[in-house]
């Protein structure tokens, strides 16, 4: 469809915003909110040619695929109907990764980030297929009993014996958090060539690099985290020290467990305030965008200064700030 300026001009408004990119239109109004910088950086440019401003601002390949699926028109011709794509995020995606990508597909596929203007679907079962989607607030609401139960068991320690193991499970939390998603989430370049593997690892962290704005796939699944609770307080913590102390040391592994998870939420769907949140929203977007094997701290950025895997991020101030 052939458009005009004065016709995109119109489009200027956050609940209808157009933009125009090298010459192609693009209706950007399900993507603004998720913007990673913001949402403010581009309302300033809706209805107007933003060619300069982007180019100017470091965008990755990634994103500029990304305005592919956005486009809905030109200025000078019709626009081309889009290819069909290899993987329809309209029918269950788990049998389709299953039966038609090879590892190098399947590393190329979740490493390029797509934007959907609805949730995706994981199962063709109409059974499993909720049993994939976890809403945020389904976190606190889980978890909170649980912490609450053991501070209330570790807390026979003493109060000052307690505050002390529970900080350190919040500390300890910080480098589980690391170590999880770079050894275990970030293992495609390490996985063999199985479709049963890579359909495990699409569950477990690839579907969310695929499809990262997806709002129902993005904190970990109950059923997860549940695995790693038994794996770890019951099968290992309870066996290695007292239980008292393994209580109140979890209690305060479960809450950075759940800063974590919210914050990760809060980062691609929120607009944060303060500096220090506006960086770590642009940090871990940078993770997604630019660089998926740098940049594993989602709560914090200290174990990448560590272990040598920092992003360089140059902060950008908002009004926000």
């Amino acid at each position: 469809m052939g458009l005009d300026e004065d016709e995109v001009l119109k489009h200027n408004k956050p609940n209808d915003a157009w933009v125009i990119y090298k010459g192609r239109v693009l209706n950007i109004t399900s993507f603004l909110n998720d913007h990673p910088g913001g949402s403010e950086i581009i309302e300033p440019y809706l209805g107007k040619d933003i060619t300069k401003q982007f180019d100017e601002n470091d965008h990755s390949e990634n994103a500029i695929k990304m305005t592919k699926n956005m486009e809905v028109g030109d200025l000078t011709k019709p626009s081309k109907p889009e290819e069909n794509l290899t993987i329809d995020p309209t029918r269950g995606l788990v049998y389709q990764v299953f039966t038609k990508l090879n590892l190098k597909a399947y590393q190329d596929f979740v490493n390029d980030p797509k934007h959907t203007k609805t949730n995706i679907r994981v199962f063709d079962s109409p059974i499993l297929e909720p049993f994939s989607k976890t809403p945020w607030y389904a976190i606190p609401i889980f978890w909170i009993p649980f912490m609450l139960f053991y501070s209330y068991c570790g807390l026979e320690l003493g109060f000052i014996p307690f505050i002390c193991l529970f900080l350190l499970g919040i500390a300890w939390w910080t480098l589980f958090e690391y170590s999880l998603h770079r050894f275990i989430f970030h293992s495609e370049p390490y996985l063999p060539d199985n479709p049963y593997w890579i359909v495990f690892h699409f569950l477990s962290h690839g579907i969310h690099h695929a499809y990262p704005m997806d709002n129902l796939r993005l904190v970990f699944p109950i059923a997860l985290s549940l695995l790693l609770w038994l794996v770890f307080k019951p099968g290992l913590y309870n066996h290695i020290m007292p239980i008292a102390v393994a209580d109140a040391f979890f209690a305060g592994k479960l809450v950075g467990y759940m800063y974590y998870d919210l914050f990760h939420y809060y980062s691609h769907h929120s607009r944060p305030h303060g500096k220090y949140f506006s960086f770590m929203k642009t940090y871990h977007m940078a993770h997604h965008y630019k660089d998926p094997f740098k940049g594993f701290g989602v709560s914090n950025h200290f174990w990448d200064i560590v272990f040598g895997t920092l992003l360089p991020v140059t902060y950008r101030p908002t009004s926000l700030d």
